[in-house]
């Protein structure tokens, strides 16, 4: 895959910027080790799919993730009436250029 001469300067000015590069390669890298991570809570393991979103908004970095995970596996809040039984986690991560 070639870059375009725009797309080649938008990457080394992303490259000069030390913060959001290093951040692209720590997150590059947690998101690989969440391929083949299992979630454990409360000493019960699960393999669970954690999809990951990475974008560019205003000059920052931003990475999301959304999943949803069903309580009962997990044996919490055992038979409440007041928590439902599907649980949303939702992170954000911004970093400035």
């Amino acid at each position: 895959m070639t870059l375009s001469p725009l797309n080649k300067r938008r990457w080394s000015n992303f490259k000069s910027n030390k913060r959001a590069f290093y951040s692209l390669i720590l997150f590059s890298i947690i998101f690989c080790i969440t391929l083949f991570a299992e979630l454990s809570i409360k000493g019960i393991i699960k393999k669970e799919e954690i999809p990951l979103e990475v974008f560019e908004d205003n000059s920052r970095l931003i990475l999301k993730t959304s999943m949803l995970i069903n309580r009962k596996n997990f044996d919490i809040g055992n038979r409440s009436f007041i928590l439902s039984n599907n649980v949303k986690i939702q992170v954000e991560y911004s970093a400035a250029k």
